[in-house]
């Protein structure tokens, strides 16, 4: 991955190609703690099921994923922190990896 940087207002988001973001200890806890919460993104749920890697993948494909991350117009119900941004969108700059 190399240098990235995404503008969301007055806080650029850089990522470090020397910090690999992983799925499994980065972005799926905070997947359970931000979007799978009750009525939301559970297993099953129609606009997305964020439970698996899997179930994010088309969210990560149409580049919803990062956008509503970014806008900040996602998680709807909880906000969160410019540093769970950062992981989230490096994460996706990645490639969104399985890892």
């Amino acid at each position: 991955m190399g240098g990235c940087t995404f503008d969301k207002g007055e806080v650029p988001i850089q990522c470090d190609p020397q910090e690999e973001v992983s799925y499994s200890s980065d972005i799926k806890p905070l997947l359970n703690a931000r979007c799978n919460t009750i009525a939301c993104h559970t297993s099953g749920f129609a606009p997305g099921d964020f439970t698996t890697h899997q179930g994010i993948l088309p969210k990560f494909d149409n580049g919803s994923l990062k956008r509503r991350i970014v806008e900040q117009t996602m998680p709807a119900a909880f906000k969160i922190t410019d540093a769970e941004i950062q992981t989230i969108v490096c994460w996706v700059n990645a490639g969104a990896p399985n890892n």
